[in-house]
């Protein structure tokens, strides 16, 4: 995401770097993260260097077409390791099928390994996603129902209300997990400049407040 984007998505006291990108660019959001990518099958050490990123746990978010460098800077379980949350703006698009006659995407692997690593809550992974058209791909909506399908046989979701966000069409939660439908109701521009700073607000602060918190008593 960029700044402009997200104003207000941010956490006090933790460096910002920006890497834009854009599905059909040259090179793309996909080119990007595989040119990180060394004989360990690992991206993330190829991304620290390339940004400049700090030592320590990293939050990773993205939107739109910025999704295909997450889920591959995820891939391996020693870079999931090293993030300490994930934040998509409409970002879980993938162009796979399961089963395409009855619109049922394939789960995106990497975004279900970490989100079950995330269930437990000491780790955190939130989605939102919006059903405008991708061409003859599966929608943010749709990947995202996936996702969570492939998620519902490894840990306990449920519907959840969240306090201080505009209600979703469809939701699943459960630990640090947060996967929100809101189908129609955003734009898919709309997750970066409208919904983003609201998610932040009211989920990502208090969550890392939360998670200083117990480290601080402990």
């Amino acid at each position: 995401m960029s700044s402009a984007q997200v104003a207000g998505a941010e956490l006090a006291g933790v460096p910002v770097v920006h890497r834009t990108c854009t599905g059909d660019g040259s090179p793309s959001c996909s080119q990007i993260a595989d040119s990180w990518l060394d004989g360990d099958g690992r991206r993330l050490p190829g991304c620290r260097r390339a940004l400049g990123l700090p030592a320590g746990p990293l939050v990773v978010a993205a939107f739109s077409a910025g999704g295909h460098i997450v889920k591959r800077l995820l891939a391996h379980p020693r870079d999931r390791a090293e993030v300490a949350a994930v934040v998509l703006a409409d970002a879980t698009y993938t162009t796979e099928w399961t089963d395409r006659a009855h619109e049922l995407a394939a789960p995106i692997g990497s975004l279900v390994d970490y989100a079950a690593e995330a269930a437990g809550g000491a780790r955190l992974f939130l989605a939102t996603a919006s059903s405008a058209p991708n061409k003859q791909h599966p929608t943010g909506a749709q990947t995202l129902a996936a996702i969570a399908r492939a998620l519902g046989g490894r840990v306990r979701l449920g519907e959840e209300a969240l306090a201080g966000l505009p209600a979703p069409e469809r939701s699943w939660g459960g630990g640090g997990v947060h996967l929100l439908d809101y189908g129609a109701r955003y734009s898919h521009a709309g997750h970066a400049t409208e919904l983003a700073p609201k998610v932040w607000a009211a989920l990502v602060r208090p969550w890392f407040e939360g998670i200083s918190g117990a480290e601080e008593a402990s």
